[in-house]
């Protein structure tokens, strides 16, 4: 046994130590029979082993069938060329290296210069090329049917012969191809690594690939499909040259499809005169393109393509993620392209794409991220696309249908299209994010997007047909359109918009002819819009139009709220619902509008309104024609209610009702309007079963109205509990005209100031009852023409009444009253101020009826009527409910500090105009005008001196004084004084604080901060109002 073990080791010992066999002699050729051919070898290796070449090689007289190296039927064998050198300049078909019908072959250490092909691999498996230097005019390395090659560290040069740095003739499968050298020079198609099959299971890595072509160039490319791969790390530069439409294509599955590879950290360039493309696929399937470089030119002139990553139909399954694309073409240039297919189930994301198409020539269109047909099912997030086009410009786009169950969020879009001229005029367009169809069931969020047009820019579109089921949310939209005629669309849609979301968008359009912020053309349902901040100018010397919100056509079943609009244009709207069908079931609440133009509206609703609800909205509109809210047709079961309304222009309206309206309410709104011909609430038709109520309305113009009911009846309807004050050349509290019947005006606190001055005017009103208001006018109280069988009583009567004949101005039946603590039972007139008959039983009732011009009323009051008194009602005091002095029940409740309420009780609030006394009555019920005002105590400024003579004569006496200038726009101040009243035998001390700003919007928000103070401000408080309400300016 011993003796074995011993026998055994020395057998080991014996093949360890066999040594390489060196080659050195090549001074005859053996024949070889190749089965159809005679190679003539100089070497020929047919037993495994390690051969070491010794000796250069150097022949110039080769002949078509010459072989250095022939390796034949064998495997396991290395040859070691030993950085010996092989020459050859021949132009027969000879051969440095050929491999047949072998396995596990590695050759390497070569130094070629050979004038025909250099190694050609025929049906050899598991084989090994490395470490060689390889110039050729020939196949430099050639795979014929031999799979699991190695091919690594080699430096290949292909000058002006054959085409191809290595060639595979048949499938390139699990094989690895890494960190070669590359470069191909030739007159014809050249390729850098070329299967005129497969590319299956492979690496090929960290390869430098240069091809430089009078025709098309590629570096790695299949015939056929790139299968189960990794190309990775790879520098490829290509350049193709102008010799008719030649392409430059760096990865390449020529025919096929890329599938379930992953292609990373390439670094491309490519450049050719019809197509320059980084990475191109029929399909890409299943596959991770990440980490690439691609820098794509296509210098041509006319229907020239630079795509960074291509594919010819599908992206099906797949990541394409943290690539660096930059594409330029004088026609096409787009930067992830499925061109004639889809991008499906897909991730696209942290994707850097420039693409640029620099010329005017034809139509120059630049595509960030492109689909044919749909993007499905697909992820797109945080790319950052620019898209610099002649033409048109795209971030992301579908050519021909939907955007469907995908999301697209926090990319950033930079889009701008320069324009071409066609029959004189400058065209561009800019998409930035686009479905030609529908977006359907899809997430478009915190998107930045940025684009400028010389004619159409569009922010986020459903071109041709709807956005369904989807969200549109939290993006920063910013659009510039130039030239002479151009229109901006942020949000579009050109047919319906279903069950969707369109809410915290940020929307600026600069435009000179036509912008929308938000565009919905057609049939709007189920959908919310909301928390969007629209900014639109559209300013030119033509009849430019700009609007906020803007739905063409039907719209049921919707909200929209809480979204801040401001529109500047000759015809400038916030919100626009226009040529509707019918509005149905819609919630319009608690948006914020400002609108400046020619003509001006905040909410403008041009079809009819059915069971809708329009209310909490700021609206200020200022134009020649000034609209608060606008309504063309017919309202049915609808509430206006709760908004506070500012319009100013040559005619300005508040509330206008073109039309009918049905079984509705028009409540709690604050309105004040300032013009020529200004109107509270404006209704021109027929006014049936509706309450007007709870408004307060200011207007003030040559000619103002608060409530006019204008041309067709007020019919079973009621006007209650609104405050109004009206001022201008004619001023009319409440107009009615034509036909009103059967109605209610009761509960109103109406004053109106000026030449012809009518608190409330009745035409043609008949079987109406009038009751519990208060009138005052510095002319008619009440105004009667043609009105017969109405019924006054209880109300308030400061002014003249031109004609009492065949009404009535005592009540229909007994009023249960109370009069200096007693109570009482009676018919019941009215109050007449300044009827200072006696009342010899005490009961509240003038013995003498009131009788002037007919009235006949047989039971004045003996003081005001309120709700249920007769007498003047003062507020009670209330304590604060702790320590410290009460303050009254007057104060608002939205002022928190006991110290704040205690010092605005305490005080006397006063105002100069309508607007301020709008301000004052925020702090507390009852205010004062300061006209005549002379102070006795503490007080409370509202409004600056322009407005406030008491304002006016204490301004200059402030630390910061008011002006239009000081402290500026949308700024005001808070300021506290003490000043000392040396009128009498006792000096006496009084704080007056004043709150003020240059324009309205300043006044705000000194008032509004002002609610929200602890304590008395030591010095002064600047304000500014912002689209967040008040801020400290610091």
């Amino acid at each position: 046994m011993i003796k074995k073990c011993l026998l055994f080791l020395l057998l080991l010992l014996a093949v360890g130590s066999v040594s390489a066999i060196e080659i050195s002699d090549y001074s005859y050729q053996t024949d070889v029979d190749m089965g159809g051919w005679t190679a003539h070898a100089f070497v020929v290796i047919d037993e495994p082993g390690e051969y070491v070449v010794t000796a250069d090689f150097e022949n110039n007289s080769l002949d078509s069938n010459s072989i250095v190296f022939l390796i034949n039927n064998t495997e396991n064998v290395t040859l070691d060329c030993n950085e010996m050198s092989f020459t050859t300049n021949t132009t027969n078909s000879s051969i440095l290296v050929y491999a047949y019908n072998s396995t596990n072959i590695v050759v390497k250490n070569m130094n070629a210069n050979w004038s025909k092909d250099t190694i050609i691999f025929e049906n050899v498996n598991d084989s090994t090329i490395e470490n060689s230097e390889i110039i050729t005019t020939g196949y430099s390395i050639k795979l014929e049917d031999s799979y699991g090659a190695t091919i690594s560290g080699n430096d290949i040069t292909v000058a002006n012969g054959e085409y191809y740095g290595i060639y595979v003739d048949g499938n390139l499968e699990n094989g690895t191809i890494l960190g070669n050298t590359i470069n191909v020079t030739a007159s014809n198609d050249a390729y850098g690594i070329y299967s005129n099959y497969n590319i299956t299971n492979n690496v090929i890595s960290g390869n430098t690939i240069t091809v430089n072509t009078d025709r098309n160039a590629y570096a790695i490319c299949a015939d056929e499909y790139i299968v189960d791969s990794t190309i990775e790390n790879n520098v490829i530069d290509l350049v193709a040259g102008d010799d008719g439409y030649t392409e430059a294509l760096g990865i390449s599955a020529y025919d096929e499809d890329i599938l379930n590879t992953t292609i990373s950290g390439n670094n491309i360039t490519a450049e050719a005169y019809w197509w320059a493309c980084g990475i191109d696929a029929y399909y890409v399937m299943y596959s991770e393109i990440e980490n690439n470089v691609i820098n794509v030119t296509a210098r041509g002139n006319d229907e020239v393509y630079a795509d960074g990553i291509y594919a010819d139909y599908n992206i099906t399954n797949s990541v394409i993620s943290g690539n660096n694309i930059t594409a330029y073409s004088n026609d096409w240039a787009c930067g992830i392209d499925a061109y004639s297919g889809d991008i499906v189930d897909s991730t696209i994301e942290d994707n850097v794409i420039d693409v640029y198409v620099y010329d005017y020539y034809n139509y120059g269109e630049a595509f960030g991220i492109y689909a044919y047909y749909n993007i499905n099912n697909t992820e797109i997030l945080r790319n950052t696309l620019t898209a610099n086009a002649s033409y048109e410009a795209y971030g992301i786009c579908t050519s021909d249908n939907d955007i469907v169950d995908s999301t697209i969020e926090d990319n950033v879009i930079d889009l701008i299209a320069t324009g071409e001229y066609f029959y004189e005029n400058l065209y561009g367009y800019t998409y930035a994010i686009c479905a030609d169809d529908y977006i359907n069931n899809s997430v478009i969020s915190r998107n930045i997007i940025t684009a400028e047009s010389c004619y159409e820019a569009y922010g986020i579109e459903a071109y041709d047909e709807s956005i369904i089921d989807s969200t549109i949310e939290d993006n920063v939209i910013d659009l510039i359109a130039t030239g002479d005629s151009n229109y901006i669309y942020a949000i579009y849609a050109d047919e319906y918009t279903i069950n969707s979301s369109i809410s915290g968008n940020t929307i600026t359009a600069n435009s000179s002819d036509e912008a929308f912020g938000i565009y919905l053309y057609e049939y709007v349902t189920n959908t919310t819009i909301s928390d969007n901040h629209v900014t639109i100018i559209s300013e030119s010397d033509g009849e430019d139009e700009a609007y906020g919100i803007y739905l063409e056509y039907d719209a049921e079943n919707s909200i929209i709220s809480s979204n801040t609009i401001i529109t500047y244009g000759n015809y400038s709207h916030g919100i626009e619902f226009d040529e509707d069908d019918y509005i149905i079931n819609v919630t319009i609440s608690d948006n914020t509008i400002t609108t400046y133009g020619e003509d001006a509206y905040g909410i403008s609703i041009e079809y009819d309104l059915y069971n809708s609800t329009i209310s909490g909205n700021t609206v200020n509109t200022f134009g020649n024609d000034s609209y608060g809210i606008y309504t063309y047709y017919d309202i049915y079961d609808s509430t206006i209610s709760d908004n506070s309304i500012t319009t100013a222009g040559y005619e300005a309206y508040g509330i206008n009702i073109d039309d009918d309206i049905y079984d509705s309410t028009i409540t709690g709104n604050t309105v004040n309007t300032f013009g020529n011909d200004s109107y509270g609430i404006y209704t021109y038709y027929y006014v049936t079963n509706t309450t007007i109520s709870d408004n307060i309305i200011t207007t003030e113009g040559s000619w103002a109205y608060g409530i006019y009911i204008y041309d067709d009846p007020l019919i079973d309807s009621t006007i209650s509990d609104n405050t109004i004050k009206t001022a201008g050349y004619e001023a009319y509290g409440i107009y009615l005209e034509y036909e009103a019947e059967n109605s209610n005006i009761s509960r109103n606190t109406v004053t109106t100031y000026g030449e012809d001055a009518y608190a409330l005017y009745l035409c043609d009103v008949t079987t109406s009852a009038i009751f519990e208001n208060t009138f005052t006018s510095a002319n008619y109280a009440i105004y009667i023409d043609n009105s017969d069988e109405n019924r006054f009583y209880l109300n308030n009567i400061d002014g003249l009444i031109n004609n009492g004949t065949d009404n009535y101005f005592v009540s229909s039946e007994t009023i249960t009253y109370s009069y200096n603590g007693k109570s009482y039972t009676s018919i019941l007139g009215n109050y007449w101020v300044g009827y200072d008959e006696s009342d010899t039983n005490g009961d509240g009732i003038i013995d003498t009826p009131y009788t002037l011009n007919g009235t006949n009323d047989t039971k004045p009051l003996a003081d005001m009527w309120n709700d249920g008194e007769i007498g003047n009602y003062v507020a009670p005091s209330r304590s604060s409910g702790g320590s410290g002095r009460s303050y009254d029940s007057d104060i608002s409740d939205e002022i928190e500090s006991k110290v704040i309420k205690n010092f605005v009780s305490s005080a006397t609030v006063l105002f100069g105009n309508g607007i301020d006394e709008q301000y004052a009555v925020q702090l507390r019920e009852r205010v004062t005008d300061a006209n005549g005002f002379t102070i006795s105590g503490n007080a409370v400024i509202v409004g600056g001196p322009l407005a406030n003579p008491f304002a006016g004569e204490y301004n200059e006496q402030f630390e910061m004084p008011i002006s239009n200038d000081n402290p500026g726009e949308n700024r005001g101040i808070i300021q506290v004084m003490t000043i000392q009243d040396n009128s009498g035998t006792i000096i006496r001390s009084y704080t007056i604080v004043y709150i003020a700003g240059s324009d309205r919007l300043g006044t705000q928000a000194a008032l509004e901060y002002f609610k929200t103070l602890d304590e008395l401000p030591e010095g002064p408080l600047m304000v500014e109002w912002t689209a967040d309400g008040p801020v400290v300016v610091e």
